[in-house]
């Protein structure tokens, strides 16, 4: 921790670097967002998907360090 009370932990790697910390990789991870069909519509939700979507949005993320956006904003569809 950034405390000096742990010498190893998991994690992510953008607390990582926002704590001045280092990372050793291990593993990829894999985010999604279920949206209910019922809240799809909601204004809210489709701004989201839009700024997800847009350039500066992936830019955004991507600043955080750490994440991979190449699949962020796409839409799946489950039935």
């Amino acid at each position: 921790m950034a405390a000096g009370q742990a010498d190893a932990g998991l994690g992510v790697e953008t607390a990582a670097l926002a704590f001045g910390l280092q990372f050793q990789f291990l593993a990829r991870e894999r985010y999604d967002l279920v949206i209910p069909e019922a809240g799809w519509q909601c204004d809210g939700v489709q701004a989201m998907v839009q700024w997800l979507s847009s350039d500066a949005g992936q830019r955004t993320i991507r600043s955080l360090g750490g994440y991979d956006t190449s699949e962020t904003g796409s839409l799946r569809w489950v039935t």
